[in-house]
C-alpha cells in the first residue's frame, strides 16, 4: 500500500545578530514548519524558495566555507614525500671483466637506492690463485662510481693482496670502467660488463 502525504512548506530561516563582547556574530534560527491544515490540498508539490539575502553588514555563514586559522597559528606545508627508487640499482648483479689486467668478477650483493651505496665482492684470478675481496662503494646520480676494497676474504696460500680504491663510471650500455690505486701507490685499470 502506497501512502502519500500532502507537501509540507517550510518557512525560511532568518539570520539575527547576537552580541558577544567585542564581536557581532550571525545566528541562524531553526526553520518552522507550516501546519498541514494551512496547506491547499490540490496544489502540486513546490520547491522551497531561495533564502533571503543576508544584509551586507553581516558576514554570511556557509557550510562549505573553509575556516581560517587563528592569527597565531602558522600555516605549514606537509613535508615532501621522497619516493624511493626501485630496490635494485643499475649496479646490482654480476659484472665480468678485468681488474689490473687479470680476469675478474664483481658481484654487487646489496644496494641502498636512497644513497646509491652498495656492498659486494671482487674475485680476481691471478697467476698465483684467486683472491676474493669485500668491497663497498657508491653510484652517484651522474653515473660516476667509486669503491673501496675493505678486506681480503679469501687468498691462495700465503699470497699477499694490497687493498686499494677505484673510481670510474657506468654508461647506459652496461659497461663500468675506471682506474684504481692500491695503498702502495700502484695504479691499475679495471673494466666490467654485464
Amino acid at each position: 500500500m502506497k501512502v502519500t502525504h500532502p507537501p509540507v512548506q517550510v518557512a525560511l530561516a532568518h539570520v539575527t545578530s547576537h552580541e558577544f563582547p567585542g564581536h557581532e556574530l550571525p545566528v541562524v534560527s531553526e526553520p518552522t514548519p507550516t501546519p498541514a491544515s494551512d496547506l491547499p490540498t490540490s496544489a502540486p508539490p513546490t520547491t522551497p524558495a531561495p533564502a533571503a539575502p543576508v544584509p551586507a553588514t553581516t558576514p554570511a555563514l556557509s557550510a562549505r566555507a573553509t575556516p581560517r586559522p587563528a592569527p597565531h597559528v602558522a600555516a605549514t606545508r606537509p613535508a615532501p614525500v621522497r619516493i624511493a627508487a626501485p630496490a635494485s640499482t643499475p649496479l646490482s648483479g654480476t659484472w665480468r671483466g678485468t681488474y689490473s689486467y687479470n680476469p675478474a668478477v664483481l658481484s654487487i650483493d646489496s644496494t641502498a637506492p636512497d644513497t646509491g651505496s652498495f656492498v659486494g665482492s671482487l674475485s680476481v684470478k691471478t697467476e698465483g690463485g684467486t683472491f676474493v675481496v669485500a668491497v663497498t662503494g657508491r653510484l652517484a646520480d651522474d653515473g660516476t662510481v667509486s669503491f673501496q676494497e675493505q678486506r681480503v676474504t679469501s687468498a691462495p696460500g700465503d699470497a699477499d693482496w694490497t687493498l686499494g680504491a677505484g673510481n670510474g663510471s657506468v654508461n647506459s650500455s652496461g659497461r663500468m670502467q675506471g682506474n684504481g690505486k692500491d695503498a702502495h701507490g700502484f695504479a691499475y685499470p679495471w673494466s666490467f660488463q654485464r
